[in-house]
This record gives structure tokens, C-alpha cells and sequence, in this order.
């Protein structure tokens, strides 16, 4: 079976577009977005998007030298293009995750849980040739990694709680943040890897280095956002911790899910006791 991230059907797929001075966003609108960090003569992609295309394709002429790849996480809509680099990280308790890959079979099932409403598929992609090949990792990112780019340095920060080895990336020369930790769209902490209290203490060790940067570049929704929002969201899911009661009942995903809804954005988990949705075998 042939894979469909090396497929480039739909050259109108990824919007990419300069955001800061050497970071490029690559969109997949309604999806996700990833980045590309430009050095003097290297070139960092955080996350590789959902692997309906060829992400490579799309970033070959803003690439300003080899291109190493680093996964904020093993879910497949940051890894979904991995297959096509040589170079790539992540952290060293997902390593095997992004090894394994995903089969078509595990995909759809995927989708069907939580994107059966929003579906939206580039031009030409067949969903039966959908799948994520495993992509060995190069080396494993630990916290406080720092990727030496000559004009600029990127610092690896663990930020457990979407996933056990979820990692946001501090770039110091444009003061920006790159996490999944923040969106003001939905928070997905009701996997089973998820934890709340790790999302807390993610938020709380971000908060204490905010003097580090200025704003906040997400890997899903709206781009930038403030880091005032980090305080926002510590708070919400304080709350969470202590017991609060649900706005809604969410059955979305399958299994009983609670949803908690903010001024701005909205969060998921698994009830207390509960195991929370498994996306594969692990």
C-alpha cells in the first residue's frame, strides 16, 4: 500500500506564509499547523502535520539548509509526514510510537472518533491509501536540548499532559514559544496518557520562564496568542483538578468524556476513575 504523504495532488493544501522573521507556519486549515524555524544554515520543522501530503514538497524552497525534525508529540497529525525526513526527535518515551506508525485500518478508526463532523480531505487523496509509515528516530529530545542554529537556539521544554511526552520549543531570538500546551480552541486531555495534574505542572514550569518570551505559537487554531493565556488556562484547569462539575457530557469520542467550557476555549477529560480513550495499543 502505498503511502499518501508522498503524494502532492493538492499543491493548495498547506498555506505557508512567514510569521516572524525565519519562522514560517505551514497550515493544514482545520487541522493543524507545524513550523518551520530557519537558521543561518540550518533548518528545524516542528512537527510533520497529518500525512495527507507532501509536506516536503511544500517547504523545499524556504528551507535554508538540512532540515531536522522535531515531534511535539507522537499523535498523528504532528507526525503524519515523518517518513519524508531523514533527521528526526522526539521524546524518548514516544520513540517507539512513531516507530510503530499508524495502518489505515487504526487511521479511519481515528478519524471516526473525533473528525467525523469536520472531514475535510485535500484534492486527489484516496482515504483507503491512508496510512503513517514508521520513520526510525534519530536521537531522543530531552528537556533542555538546544538545538544550535548559528543566529538563533532553540530550547526543547518538557510539557507533559496532552501526552507523556509532550515538548514545546523556546525561541529566544524571536521570543515566541512553540507548544501544544495552549489553543483557543479544545484541550484533549481525555486520553488515557493525558493527566491534568501534568498539564498543571507544565503550565506553572511555562509561566515561571514567561520573561523568556512574548507570545505563544500554537500547533493547533488561532496564531499568535499571548502568554497571558497560559494563566488563563492554569486557571481552568485548577479548577478541573479541585473537582469542578462539567459544563457537558461528551460522547464524541465513544467512551464518557467531560467537557469544561471557558470564555475561551474548552477542555476535555476523562471522568475520574475512568481509563480515557485509547487511540492504539501501546
Amino acid at each position: 500500500m502505498s503511502n499518501m504523504a508522498s503524494v502532492y495532488s493538492d499543491p493548495n493544501w498547506f498555506k505557508v506564509k512567514e510569521i516572524e522573521n525565519g519562522i514560517f507556519v505551514i497550515e493544514e486549515t482545520g487541522y493543524v499547523q507545524s513550523y518551520l524555524v530557519n537558521g543561518e544554515d540550518k533548518t528545524l520543522l516542528i512537527d510533520t502535520g497529518m500525512g495527507f501530503q507532501n509536506i516536503q514538497r511544500a517547504i523545499e524552497s524556504i528551507a535554508r539548509g538540512p532540515i531536522t525534525v522535531v515531534n511535539t508529540h507522537w499523535h498523528f497529525d504532528h507526525t503524519g509526514g515523518n517518513e519524508l525526513f531523514d533527521h528526526i526527535g522526539i521524546a524518548d518515551s514516544e520513540i517507539n510510537l512513531i516507530e510503530r506508525g499508524l495502518t489505515n485500518e487504526e487511521l479511519i478508526s481515528i478519524l471516526g472518533m473525533g473528525f467525523e463532523n469536520s472531514l475535510t480531505l485535500p484534492k486527489g487523496f484516496l482515504l483507503e491509501k491512508y496510512q503513517i509509515v514508521g520513520k526510525k528516530a534519530s536521537f531522543s529530545i530531552k528537556d533542555g536540548d538546544v538545538f544550535n542554529m548559528g543566529n538563533r537556539k532553540i530550547e526543547a521544554i518538557a510539557t507533559p499532559g496532552h501526552t507523556r511526552g509532550s515538548t514545546s520549543f523556546l525561541d529566544r531570538y524571536s521570543r515566541s514559544l512553540l507548544t501544544g500546551l495552549v489553543s483557543r480552541d479544545t484541550f484533549y486531555a481525555h486520553f488515557e496518557e493525558s493527566n491534568v495534574k501534568s498539564f498543571i505542572c507544565s503550565l506553572e514550569k511555562v509561566i515561571s520562564r514567561s520573561d523568556e518570551f512574548d507570545k505563544l505559537l500554537p500547533i493547533h487554531g488561532q496564531y499568535p496568542l499571548p502568554k497571558s493565556l497560559l494563566h488563563e488556562v492554569l486557571s481552568a484547569f485548577m479548577k478541573i483538578d479541585a473537582g469542578a462539575e462539567p459544563d457537558a457530557i461528551d460522547h464524541s469520542w465513544g467512551p464518557e468524556c467531560y467537557l469544561y467550557r471557558f470564555s475561551s476555549f474548552e477542555v476535555l477529560v476523562k471522568p475520574p476513575g475512568a481509563k480515557g480513550i485509547n487511540v492504539i495499543p501501546q
